[in-house]
């Protein structure tokens, strides 16, 4: 059996791959717009990295439906 291992992000490191400052994240994430996350406790959040993929993704296909 393969088990893949499964990337996660604090909203700092997502923050530092996607060009936004810590908080817009946490804005994001509470906003749902980032989804699946995390909450190993009250102040630990992780993002999984398929997660900040799909959001850009979806991004990108709402930057491309406003220019057409």
């Amino acid at each position: 059996m393969s088990f893949e291992k499964l990337v996660t992000l604090s909203p700092k490191e997502v923050g530092l791959r996607i060009g936004l400052c810590s908080k817009t994240v946490l804005k994001l994430i509470n906003a749902g717009e980032i989804t699946p996350v995390y909450r190993m406790n009250k102040r630990v959040i992780r993002v999984p990295q398929f997660a900040v993929d799909a959001y850009l993704s979806a991004c990108e296909a709402d930057e491309s439906d406003s220019q057409n």
